[in-house]
C-alpha cells in the first residue's frame, strides 16, 4: 500500500517537472511571438498617422490651389479694372484738358469784355463832358427855347438828345459789361474748382489701383511659394 502510493507520488512529480519543462522551452518563443505583434502594431499605427498627415496636406494643397486659382482670377480681374480705370484717369486728363481750355476761353473773354469796357468808358466820359458844356442849373427845356433861331433850337434839341442817349447807353453798356466780367470770371472760378477736384480724383484712383495690384501680385506670389513647398514635401 505504501509502496503504491509512493510510485503514484513519483509519476505525478514526474508528470509535473515534464510539465514545467515543456512550458519552459514554449515561453521564449511565446515572448517572441507578444513582442513581434507590438512592433507590428506600433509601425502599423505609424503608417496610419503618416498617411493621415499626407492626406490632410494633400486637402492642404489642393485648397490653396484653390485659393492661387482664385487669387489669379482676382488678379485677372483687378488688371482688367486697373485698365479700365487708366482709361478712366485718360478720359478725365482730357476733361482737364477741355477745361484748362475753356479757362483759357473764358479769360480771353474777360480780357475781351475789359477793353469794351474801358472803350465804353471813354464814350460815357466823353459824353458827360458835352453835356456838362451846358450850364447845370439850365433847364433842358430852357436851354432850347433860348435859341437865337429855330435852327439852333434844333441843333441844342439834337445835341442834348444825342448825347443824353449816349450817356445812357453807355452806363447801360457799362452795367450790362461788368455784370458780364463778373459772371465770367465766377465761372471760371468754378471751372478751376472742377478741374481741380478732377486731378484729385485722377490721382487718387491711380494710387489706389497701383497699391491694390501690388497687393494682389504679393498674395499670389505668396500662395504659389507655399504651393511649392508643399508639393516638394509630398514628392
Amino acid at each position: 500500500m505504501i509502496a503504491y502510493a509512493r510510485y503514484q507520488l513519483r509519476h505525478c512529480l514526474t508528470l509535473a517537472l515534464l510539465l514545467v519543462s515543456s512550458l519552459l522551452a514554449l515561453t521564449p518563443e511565446a515572448a517572441a511571438q507578444g513582442r513581434k505583434s507590438r512592433t507590428l502594431q506600433r509601425l502599423e499605427q505609424e503608417r496610419k498617422q503618416l498617411l493621415r498627415s499626407i492626406e490632410a496636406s494633400d486637402k492642404k494643397l489642393q485648397q490653396l490651389r484653390r485659393d492661387t486659382r482664385n487669387e489669379e482670377q482676382t488678379l485677372r480681374t483687378v488688371k482688367e479694372q486697373v485698365e479700365q480705370r487708366r482709361q478712366v484717369v485718360a478720359v478725365l486728363g482730357n476733361e482737364v484738358s477741355g477745361l484748362q481750355a475753356r479757362i483759357d476761353t473764358l479769360s480771353g473773354h474777360i480780357g475781351r469784355l475789359h477793353r469794351r469796357e474801358g472803350a465804353l468808358l471813354l464814350r460815357y466820359r466823353a459824353a458827360l463832358v458835352q453835356l456838362q458844356r451846358i450850364d447845370t442849373h439850365i433847364d433842358p427845356v430852357l436851354f432850347v427855347l433860348s435859341s437865337q433861331n429855330p435852327a439852333e433850337a434844333r441843333e441844342r434839341q439834337r445835341f442834348l438828345s444825342r448825347y443824353s442817349k449816349a450817356v445812357r447807353e453807355a452806363s447801360v453798356a457799362l452795367r450790362t459789361t461788368r455784370t458780364e466780367i463778373e459772371a465770367t470770371k465766377a465761372e471760371v472760378g468754378r471751372t478751376h474748382s472742377e478741374k481741380e477736384q478732377l486731378l484729385s480724383l485722377r490721382e487718387a484712383e491711380k494710387k489706389k489701383l497701383e497699391a491694390e495690384e501690388q497687393q494682389r501680385a504679393a498674395q499670389v506670389k505668396d500662395l504659389q511659394g507655399k504651393q511649392q513647398v508643399l508639393a516638394q514635401d509630398l514628392s
